[in-house]
């Protein structure tokens, strides 16, 4: 399936640029012959159809290939983070049971030492940025290639087989390896251009997060079209402006925090940013006064898209809403949009009941792109299933009269004070709503009355001079007094995030906790 899309594209836009990354560029002949390469130097290594094949590294122009090699060759591709430790690198190629892995040559050595500890084997490494083989079973990437056959291996795969196995964020413990068939993934890539985005050979992807992540869920649809990837190392507003109007880029798929810092770029206004045809967004609703800057900047270019690793898309919030509401009348710029075309949603109450709208409980959704499930555990992957096959998402949040979901907060981040439930999303909500905040993180803390109550990190504008107090009297005025933030720690710093780009609670909590006593 996917392999033969790429057959295609090699042939209908043989001559296109299909990644570039800095001054190196690969046409979509180049990308097709590499990628041969590339499969059958893993198949030489020893590593057979349906085996496991890793990665480890930034985005760069090589990462298209692993996508595309592991087509050709009928293996199951599984992203790591670099950013992680080599513990838990380790932990995730212990779980998934790799037999080989691809690594940038910058991360290498302390993960090989730590295999060596922990006594896990793969059956070949190649290492990208290295000049010379150290062993049969540990190559140099390009060496690899370069003595390997260019020739089509013409795996034919299983539509219904394992295809992908990504991990999910693991911000509220291990990282879960979750499985997706090609079938599931080729129809989620489906769901994607159905919901609006009419991708054609003139479009451009700036590829600004990791391929690890979101990022990579529109990496098929831009191949299968001719489209072109730019991809950059790392998020940089300066660097991505750069791209943008180097390149032409035409989509971008960011968190609000991204957006936010594009915003406060000094450059951002002055940029040519007319090829923009669309910013996908996910991870949290844009705060109102963003959405203002955003579409004076940026025009009627933003997607929310709403998902998880186990399930994506699920809604999606198009540019006509965000124009419809952009003075916030509705409210509906806080929602996550309406279902996909062939996805669905309901909210279940703790006794799995299904909820009517204004009522909040357990977001459940079926989607062509739900997961096969969590690798190698049956009894977690039960976990998230309903009797009737839908996924449970572990998020909470309810749905108005008109099809739009409102995502509150994880079940696991809720703060219980005095017995209640408090949403973070909610109070970060509140707080970002302020012109002069710029991002908030809020996270549960003990309190000697309440048990437990929220505490907010803030970083403000530059300009900005309001102070902690009066944040806390702002959220009370908007959330009420029992949701309001007991403390707010105002810091200069820019907020912890994930590689992904969501803001993470828990290394707030641990760097500023200590604050609070």
């Amino acid at each position: 399936m996917f392999g033969d899309l790429l057959r295609r594209s090699a042939r209908q836009f043989r001559d296109l640029p299909a990644i570039r990354h800095d001054e190196r560029a690969l046409t979509y002949r180049d990308l097709f012959e590499r990628s041969c390469r590339l499969a059958n130097a893993l198949a030489a290594g020893g590593v057979a159809r349906g085996e496991v094949v890793a990665s480890l590294g930034r985005n760069r122009l090589e990462s298209m290939e692993e996508f595309t090699a592991v087509a050709l060759g009928g293996f199951v591709r599984s992203p790591l983070y670099w950013q992680d430790a080599a513990e838990r690198q380790a932990f995730m190629l212990r779980r998934v049971g790799a037999a080989a892995l691809i690594v940038d040559k910058a991360v290498w050595p302390v993960l090989k030492d730590t295999l060596g500890r922990e006594g896990i084997a793969l059956k070949l490494v190649l290492v990208r940025d290295e000049d010379h083989s150290a062993s049969r079973s540990e190559l140099a990437y390009d060496a690899a290639l370069d003595a390997a056959s260019p020739t089509d291996p013409k795996v034919r795969t299983d539509d219904d087989a394992t295809w992908v196995i990504r991990f999910s964020a693991g911000t509220t413990g291990l990282p879960k390896p979750i499985a997706h068939s090609e079938r599931g993934y080729h129809l989620a890539n489906q769901e994607v251009m159905l919901a609006g985005l009419a991708i054609d050979e003139t479009d451009a992807y700036l590829a600004v997060s990791p391929y690890s992540h979101g990022s990579g869920n529109l990496v098929w649809p831009f191949i299968a079209r001719g489209a072109s990837h730019v991809v950059i190392n790392g998020f940089d507003a300066e660097r991505a402006l750069e791209q943008i109007e180097k390149h032409r880029c035409t989509t971008l798929f960011l968190v609000p925090t991204m957006i936010q810092r594009l915003l406060d770029s000094p450059h951002c206004r002055d940029a040519d940013l007319s090829s923009i045809r669309r910013i996908i967004y996910g991870a949290a609703p844009i705060p109102q006064e963003m959405i203002k800057a955003a579409l004076s900047v940026f025009g009627d270019t933003l997607y929310q898209t709403y998902g998880q690793s186990e399930i994506v898309p699920l809604t999606i919030l198009t540019p006509r809403d965000h124009r419809a509401d952009a003075d916030g009348a509705t409210g509906r710029l806080r929602s996550a949009g309406r279902p996909s075309p062939n996805s669905f949603v309901r909210i279940e109450g703790p006794d799995g009941a299904i909820l009517p709208p204004g009522e909040v409980g357990e977001i459940v959704g079926s989607s062509p792109g739900a997961m096969q499930g969590i690798h190698g555990d049956p009894a977690a992957s039960a976990t998230r299933f309903t009797p009737d096959g839908w996924i449970r998402t572990n998020d909470i949040g309810w749905m108005d009269e008109d099809g739009y979901l409102f995502v509150t907060d994880r079940k696991d981040d809720m703060i219980i004070s005095g017995g209640f439930n408090i949403a973070p999303a909610e109070v970060e909500d509140a707080l970002t709503r302020h012109p002069q905040v710029a991002e908030a993180v809020v996270f549960g803390a003990p309190h000697p009355q309440w048990g437990s109550s929220p505490v907010a990190v803030v970083r403000l504008h530059a300009s900005a001079t309001v102070g902690d107090l009066e944040l806390i009297q702002w959220c009370q005025e908007r959330i009420g007094s029992l949701k309001k933030p007991s403390r707010v720690i105002i810091t200069a710093e820019p907020l912890p995030i994930s590689s992904a780009g969501k803001l993470l609670r828990r290394v707030a909590r641990d760097r500023y906790g200590a604050l609070l006593d």
